[in-house]
């Protein structure tokens, strides 16, 4: 479904399973936005309905529990909810200036396009984009992060499971809100 080559300038070397793990991730990506939007009981899905289904999916907790006490969750890193809704107004404005498959590769939009008209209910062409730049995003982040750990010339699945944490001045840290979106349309980086 997903090429990971389109993904660089300079693609690494990338192994098979590494390839049929991207596919799974699209997959269940595509999968989990179509259970959200299942309950709008729409005959043909637009563009607000992948908006609120990524809005269900992904729950930002604000608050947290801890030493007995309701905290206010202070993070550095910017939650996934944003880089999302930020990939879904990119692809808009690309699309208003006249790129029509929304800043994305063409193969790509396609792909995602055909296995989108499959689900039932129907998706919109600009629904059918939005999720298309979902997907983009999560794969581009997943595979840039894995290529930001390697050491050597081969992306494996050992580059892809350091892919969930980030790195920056302070060190190597968990990227908390991708692995919770993750895990909520059944990702296992296992």
């Amino acid at each position: 479904m997903i090429d990971c080559r389109r993904f660089f300038r300079e693609p690494p070397r990338i192994r098979a399973e590494v390839k049929q793990h991207v596919d799974e991730i699209a997959q269940k990506i595509l999968d989990a936005i179509v259970r959200a939007v299942r309950i709008f009981d729409a005959e043909q899905l637009a563009q607000k309905h992948v908006r609120l289904a990524l809005f269900l999916i992904m729950v930002e907790p604000v608050t947290c529990y801890m030493n007995g006490q309701l905290c206010y969750r202070q993070s550095t890193l910017k939650p996934i909810f944003k880089s999302l809704t930020r990939a879904i107004a990119r692809s808009d404005e690309a699309v208003r200036n006249g790129n029509r498959y929304g800043r994305m590769e063409r193969h790509t939009f396609l792909t995602i396009c055909r296995h989108g008209k499959a689900q039932e209910p129907r998706f919109t062409k600009p629904a059918l984009l939005h999720v298309a730049a979902v997907i983009n995003e999560v794969c581009g982040i997943l595979l840039h992060n894995a290529q930001a750990h390697m050491r050597d010339a081969t992306l494996t699945m050992a580059h892809m499971k350091l892919a969930l944490t980030v790195k920056d001045e302070h060190g190597t840290r968990p990227h908390a809100s991708f692995i919770r979106f993750l895990h909520r349309v059944g990702v296992s980086m296992d």
